[in-house]
């Protein structure tokens, strides 16, 4: 971890998708350190994608504010947001049948200006990502025709191509593998030694105390629980948050979640 400066701060960050509506966030409050992995936690429902789309400037809070690297989220200039912020969501299906170093080349287009074609320089960023990610021999391949697993490498790749100092991750091991989610995790962890700040939602706690510095737990808007995994994928928090019985068990100082039957 490169230090504890905030990169992202929430300050009593509220949200609701239409007036009247039920609020989806409810003055959220966290500070997410720079160059350390956060993973935030909870139930389908919880406010975590949401959250995410505050954050890249998408959306606007109801009441609060959000600042990344001490710049509102929402006004800084698209370009620069761009520059700043990449995105990786869940499931994204190219609009058109590219090549796999066609789609990793997109992460380019902050750099570009309108109607500019990427140069040698731009090129030569997308194949260091896929040879990052470990899939430049599928350079040529169609995106569609590539596995899951490849897939998510693909669109980490496309945010290591964009070279943003903060990056945000949408589920980014659901539907993997245990094989490639080792991959996507020891990527992750490559880039977090690099000094990128790492924001990833998740559903599984150990994906989490595999991973993050840092884990947030989520319920109906609010924060139940955040700190080191090791103080907060505990028991009682984890059973309030998803509302189900847990077992965590120490394992080599880091916790494990067991769903008891």
């Amino acid at each position: 971890m490169s230090g504890t400066s905030p990169a992202i701060v929430l300050e009593g960050v509220s949200f609701a998708y239409a007036p009247g509506r039920p609020l989806v966030l409810r003055e959220v409050g966290y500070m997410f350190k720079a160059g350390a992995v956060t993973a935030l936690l909870g139930p389908n429902g919880s406010g975590k994608t949401t959250l995410l789309n505050l954050i890249l400037g998408w959306l606007r809070p109801g009441a609060g504010r959000i600042l990344v690297s001490g710049l509102s989220a929402r006004d800084c200039p698209r370009g620069e947001r761009g520059r700043r912020i990449g995105l990786v969501p869940q499931n994204e299906a190219p609009a058109f049948d590219l090549e796999l170093f066609e789609y990793v080349l997109l992460g380019r287009a902050p750099y570009l200006g309108l109607l500019e074609r990427p140069g040698e320089a731009d090129r030569e960023a997308a194949l260091a990502a896929l040879e990052k990610a470990g899939i430049a021999e599928l350079a040529e391949r169609p995106v569609r025709a590539l596995s899951g697993g490849e897939k998510q490498l693909g669109a980490i790749a496309r945010a290591v191509a964009q070279d943003p100092a903060i990056l945000l991750l949408d589920e980014p091991t659901s539907h993997l593998d245990l094989a490639n989610t080792r991959r996507v995790l020891r990527l992750l962890d490559a880039l977090r030694a690099g000094g990128k700040t790492i924001l990833l939602t998740t559903h599984d706690p150990n994906t989490a105390a595999a991973l993050a510095d840092e884990a947030v737990l989520l319920k109906s808007g609010r924060v139940i629980a955040a700190g080191p995994p090791a103080e907060v994928l505990n028991e009682g928090d984890l059973s309030r948050t998803y509302g189900v019985t847990l077992d965590v068990r120490m394992i080599d100082g880091r916790p494990v979640v067991l769903n008891r039957l």
